[in-house]
């Protein structure tokens, strides 16, 4: 390999590493989508509040399906500001 075909392999090896999920997310993940169905959320609703926070969001940032997850699961069950205030 020449060092052109070694630059361009390390980069794109750094950007997959970067987007990666780990099994260990995932399970998280799982736990507080589970956690949201019990509560009453819906695929339907996580989708509409990722919608929501796009078009609210500024400099081309774009929030994803576990973002909007997240931010749903925080809002009802407390994220990590409210742990503090507990």
């Amino acid at each position: 390999m020449t060092r052109p075909q070694i630059a361009k392999a390390t980069a794109a090896l750094e950007r997959l590493d970067r987007q990666s999920v780990t099994l260990e997310r995932l399970d998280v993940l799982a736990e507080k989508t589970r956690r949201l169905f019990e509560a009453g959320i819906t695929y339907t609703e996580i989708l509409a509040r990722r919608n929501e926070v796009n078009a609210l969001a500024d400099d081309g940032v774009q929030y994803d399906f576990n973002d909007a997850l997240q931010l749903l699961y925080d809002e009802t069950f407390g994220g990590p500001a409210r742990k503090g205030e507990r």
